[in-house]
């Protein structure tokens, strides 16, 4: 049998590849104290009185699993302050999304001037930036792996700048054509389709990796297959809810898991 010719075998291969999007903050980069320092100076300048401590740090870190925005992070202030003894562990998604509702107009303001402390640390004291903002555990290798069989994209409504800064710091190679961020929408199920749009792949050769049950369901809404990533911001109800739904829980740690993600790609 004749050799297929090198331009038609890299043809094949091109076509076999599929599309992995990664979130980035609770998938790449363990951030959550950056936000909550962020948030703390934030709620300052829009006349909150709550001030940081070890209590409010771990409220906040409660609330975290719930939140899928930035501007969301008002809702868990103003709640914290209207009953300091709150516990989000015992609130539902939907009573927090009730409230990311009610606040949606003041959140916005709030997440102006979060963002404004965010690039002024960035530019002013970026060594302290780049320690708060550390990556998970052997996200680099994991991405190294998948990227073998598949087109590497960033999904998030994150700044540009700070992902692909952050991705610099963690020596993760991505072009910034394939960073969705919030410039470029505000919602997953947008990005996931500029994805498609770009990439030249239908929607459901593309995977993506979430720490957060409620983009699972909008990913899948979409016709996107979805993994949550087993150490990010979820409950131990968010994972059980996964499970319910047929969603694996992946975790980069485990050697298999690269290999599983790109079976799940390809079929």
């Amino acid at each position: 049998m004749a050799k297929l010719p090198r331009s038609v075998k890299r043809a094949m291969n091109s076509e076999r590849r599929g599309v992995v999007a990664f979130d980035f903050d609770g998938v790449i980069g363990d951030t959550a104290y950056e936000c909550y320092v962020q948030t703390m100076k934030a709620w300052a300048d829009v006349g909150g009185k709550t001030k940081p401590s070890a209590q409010v740090e771990k409220q906040f870190m409660q609330a975290r699993p719930l939140i899928t925005k930035r501007d969301h992070f008002f809702t868990v202030m103003r709640m914290i302050e209207e009953n300091p003894r709150i516990n989000f562990n015992n609130l539902t998604q939907g009573q927090m999304n009730a409230g990311f509702r009610a606040d949606a107009t003041k959140a916005k303001q709030f997440d102006e001037i979060y963002q404004r402390h965010r690039e002024e640390m960035i530019k002013n004291d970026n060594a302290r930036w780049n320690r708060l903002n550390r990556s998970f555990p052997k996200i680099a290798e994991f991405i190294k792996k998948v990227r073998r069989g598949n087109d590497i994209y960033i999904a998030s409504t994150k700044t540009r700048g700070s992902i692909l800064e952050l991705l610099k710091r963690y020596k993760i190679d991505i072009p910034a054509s394939r960073v969705l961020a919030s410039e470029d929408a505000k919602d997953k199920a947008q990005m996931l389709k500029i994805i498609s749009e770009r990439s030249g792949k239908p929607l459901n050769r593309i995977m993506l990796v979430e720490d957060a049950i409620e983009q699972v369901k909008v990913a899948r809404g979409t016709g996107v297959k979805a993994v949550l990533y087993r150490r990010g911001y979820s409950t131990t109800a968010q994972k059980k809810e996964a499970k319910r739904m047929g969603v694996p829980i992946v975790d980069f740690t485990k050697k298999f898991d690269s290999r599983r993600v790109n079976r799940m790609v390809r079929n």
